[in-house]
């Protein structure tokens, strides 16, 4: 991989492949001309994350450290796959992936990214239809490894939307006169942005979880799982089979003692 930074601080990352003949390089350089440039950048973000971590006493930890920063606040990605052969410097061929051209100037930021995926929830809560869905899919997920409900083997995307068979739609649709505030959030049908009061949510979510688990669930300790969780929520794929989805969460509720 090459990383160029420009005076602006926009970034360019170039996906390099190498090979011994032409044809091959061909085919290897342009596999990655579908792939999802937002996703490559967050993953890039990712692994700088963890190189900075495991690299405590190297020489280039700042550097580092000075990278990511710059990948954090950087307002245009530009990504570009390359093949070159491994006799020769020079690049036979170089492209844009396929995406670039609608998404340069509205792909979302890495810094917008991980503020997302860091932000502690409480209080009254103002969501995108997007924001909503993250918190849903969220909720939806805890409640079935808490409740034990985390048996599905189908995708995510229709685990969700069934919404005659979803556990916790379907418990909020049996008990119709009780947990208002899960009720409307959970089944309502959502074409706009809403106003969530997410401190209740977490009242009618300890309540559900306690009786269910026949142990205490208090709103804060909701609220750690919940904070703890939503970065993992985000990423979940529609087409992700269930029972990986579930591993993810049970790792998590098996290590609640380290949330607090």
């Amino acid at each position: 991989m090459e990383i160029s930074v420009d005076q602006l601080e926009d970034i360019t990352l170039t996906l390099i492949e190498l090979e011994q003949d032409k044809i091959e390089t061909s085919k290897s350089c342009r596999k990655y001309l579908p792939e999802n440039s937002a996703e490559i950048i967050c993953r890039f973000h990712e692994y700088l994350g963890r190189v900075i971590g495991e690299c405590r006493f190297h020489p280039y930890k700042d550097e580092f450290i000075r990278l990511k920063t710059i990948l954090a606040n950087a307002k245009k990605f530009t990504i570009i796959t390359a093949g070159a052969l491994r006799s020769s410097p020079h690049f036979i061929e170089k492209h844009s992936l396929f995406d670039q051209s609608e998404r340069i100037a509205q792909t979302q930021s890495v810094q917008a990214i991980s503020s997302a995926e860091t932000q502690v929830f409480h209080g009254t809560l103002k969501l995108s239809i997007n924001g909503a869905n993250a918190v849903s899919r969220c909720i939806l997920v805890l409640d079935a490894i808490v409740r034990q409900y985390d048996h599905s083997a189908a995708t995510f995307k229709a685990w969700r939307q069934a919404n005659h068979t979803q556990p916790l739609k379907l418990f909020l649709k049996q008990n119709k006169t009780t947990y208002p505030h899960l009720r409307d959030f959970l089944l309502q049908t959502r074409i706009r942005g809403i106003t969530l009061n997410f401190e209740a949510v977490l009242f009618e979510l300890a309540k559900i979880w306690s009786d269910s688990r026949n142990e205490q669930f208090d709103p804060e300790r909701v609220r750690n799982l919940f904070n703890s969780y939503f970065p993992i929520a985000l990423k979940i794929k529609g087409h992700e089979k269930m029972p990986t989805v579930f591993e993810k969460a049970r790792e998590l509720l098996a290590n609640e003692s380290n949330l607090a």
